[in-house]
């Protein structure tokens, strides 16, 4: 393989492997070229959220309510700190109170308190977001055991699930939350269930980029490394060991800066879908 090859978009033929049976694997490498990029900024907006008769608008990156000509200032932090639920009418944020605590607090679009409770943790948590109208998350700030992704109940602030892990990542529609646990020995889990490394998964690496979900939220896709090199482990579908693939990767997938993209019965890696490094491809037979 030389460089120059590359640079034309040549393809290389890859081998795959494939842990089941069924699936026809073929992988190839191309370098494309491709960058676009736009952006723009609004220092006041308004906003479609609120109860009848109340608006809310922005003003310098603070929220307010307005109702019959009058204003009043309905969060304590600017517009980027509030994540409105889906309901378009509560929002909730998090707040250090005097003695020290950070609580999650949860308002209409009047600027009522709905409730209040603290985190699971000491400290600030990161990624605070509605899960439904009914449940709040967060990533829990780390302590000795590591970091945990968090889900209250927004009713009464109940604590409804603590995972322990990291590399986060729900599904599309967030119906199911996937994770790498904590250990010498990493697994890669959904809800509190291992789905890898499977039984039959041979040498284990540890989980080296996030974990990519497909479109219909079946499958998952991640990089692996261990002392062998790097390896994309493609589990087509989660429930069903018979279609996982893997392949060899050169050093140079394993840079930070790459993701994973599915497209169709497709994997890109690279910084975006539009500067694709490497591409694995596959074909069910049945």
């Amino acid at each position: 393989m030389t460089r120059a090859a590359l640079r034309r978009g040549t393809p290389v033929r890859w081998s795959g492997k494939s842990l089941g049976r069924g699936v026809c694997v073929r992988a190839c490498l191309l370098l494309a070229a491709a960058a676009f990029g736009a952006g723009c900024g609004s220092a006041a907006t308004s906003s479609s959220r609120g109860t009848a008769g109340v608006r809310v608008v922005f003003v310098d990156g603070q929220a307010y309510a307005e109702q019959a000509r009058q204003r009043w200032r309905i969060a304590e932090v600017p517009k980027e700190e509030m994540v409105w639920a889906p309901d378009g009418v509560r929002f909730a944020y998090v707040l250090r109170r005097p003695e020290g605590r950070h609580y999650v607090i949860i308002r209409n679009s009047r600027g009522d308190s709905v409730n209040a409770f603290p985190v699971y943790r000491p400290g600030k948590p990161l990624a605070l977001d509605w899960l439904d109208d009914n449940q709040l998350a967060y990533v829990a700030p780390r302590d000795q055991s590591g970091k945990a992704y968090v889900v209250h109940s927004a009713r009464d602030g109940r604590v409804l699930a603590v995972y322990r892990g990291s590399r986060f990542a729900w599904s599309p529609g967030r119906q199911r939350l996937a994770y790498v646990s904590r250990g010498e020995h990493q697994q890669v889990r959904v809800g509190h269930r291992r789905v890898w490394p499977r039984a039959s998964a041979g040498q284990r690496g540890r989980i080296v980029s996030e974990l990519f979900w497909s479109p219909d939220g079946s499958g998952l896709a991640f990089l692996e490394s261990s002392g062998a090199g790097t390896r994309l482990v493609v589990l087509l579908v989660i429930d069903d060991p018979a279609g996982d693939l893997t392949w060899r990767l050169p050093a140079a997938a394993g840079d930070p800066r790459n993701k994973l993209f599915w497209a169709a019965s497709k994997l890109l890696i690279g910084e975006s879908t539009f500067k694709p490094r490497y591409a694995a491809s596959w074909n069910r037979l049945h």
